[in-house]
């Protein structure tokens, strides 16, 4: 009778440790075990200087950014552009997602619309207008300005109002791949 018990305690047990899993874990992934991806651009190389027309002091419009070696199993793609080096910490210039993943770039000048094509989304920059805001720091030594590629097993469910925090959190535990370009702007 003991013997019994034990098996079925070990067998409850079991039981709600694959039930907690399935409701929480599956379908996520690790995002640390993300692939890499190759992003490259046609404005401008890795660590060089982005031109004037894709700033603030410029026409301010988004650079092309292509991508490559995104896993088949992906479903949607999203970009973010950052300066890490902000004087108030990281400031978002640019949130676009549910970008097809049979795409493989952006092409330059896209509409600042909050929704584009298929769907696709304009997130809030940090200027807090949709669209691609470019690089305006102070005068003084040169800002980074990272474009971060997702490739995602999912589409998001934000809307347009969605800023990079919003963003950030929904793509936890669904990146299959990313990579970065980084160009760099000074005045």
């Amino acid at each position: 009778m003991k013997q019994r018990r034990l098996i079925m305690a070990v067998v409850v047990v079991i039981v709600i440790t694959a039930s907690v899993y399935f409701l929480f874990f599956a379908g996520k992934h690790s995002d640390e075990d993300a692939v890499t991806l190759t992003v490259t651009s046609e404005s401008f190389n890795d660590l060089e200087a982005i031109p004037v027309r894709h700033t603030r002091d410029g026409i301010n419009v988004n650079p092309q950014i292509i991508w490559t070696g995104v896993p088949e199993e992906a479903r949607s793609i999203a970009i973010t552009c950052v300066d890490p080096d902000a004087s108030g910490g990281s400031f978002t210039h640019w949130i676009i997602f549910n970008i097809p993943s049979e795409l493989a770039e952006i092409e330059e000048n896209i509409p600042k619309f909050p929704i584009l094509e298929n769907m696709v989304m304009n997130g809030v920059n940090d200027f807090s207008t949709n669209g691609y805001d470019g690089p305006s720091p102070p005068s003084g030594a040169a800002h980074r300005y990272v474009f971060t590629v997702y490739a995602l097993d999912q589409y998001l469910d934000l809307g347009p109002g969605a800023q990079r925090t919003d963003l950030l959190a929904a793509i936890t535990g669904h990146i299959l791949a990313k990579g970065t370009l980084t160009g760099t702007y000074q005045r």
